[in-house]
């Protein structure tokens, strides 16, 4: 891992959306539903999107687009090897071809597609969970 500077990352932000990706039915799955719900209680900025996307992000691609971020931020339960409730951030090229992401769908891809089509600056967050189930 490359250490990225998510202070730097966030107050570079002219437009940042965060996108909360997880499940509630699989125990610290949700980890990236409760980080934003936990910013949604002080954080009120017309200039940040928080989305509790579920688990699948894909859906959430219009809302995004409309918001149209300059950074987007995708938090998450991962397993990278990490002490359970260890942070981790990761680059779009970080992820790529890995399956850090407890989904289906890689979060890798979300990512690329998000810089590709709103020319957004994208990180991952990753919160090393304790159990899934």
């Amino acid at each position: 891992m490359n250490p990225v500077n998510l202070d730097d990352f966030v107050r570079g932000a002219s437009r940042l959306a965060v996108i909360g990706v997880g499940s509630g039915l699989r125990g610290d799955d949700a980890a990236g539903l409760a980080v934003v719900r936990r910013l949604r209680r002080g954080l009120r900025s017309k200039k940040t999107l928080l989305l509790e996307c579920g688990t699948a992000p894909e859906g959430s691609i219009r809302r995004i687009r409309e918001f149209g971020p300059s950074h987007v931020l995708v938090i998450d339960a991962a397993d990278f090897g990490g002490e359970p409730g260890e942070i981790a951030v990761f680059t779009e090229n970080e992820i790529s071809g890995t399956s850090i992401s407890t989904h289906l769908i890689p979060l890798s891809v979300l990512c690329s597609y998000i810089r590709r089509e709103f020319g957004a600056r994208v990180l991952f967050v990753g919160i090393q969970p304790a159990q899934l189930r």
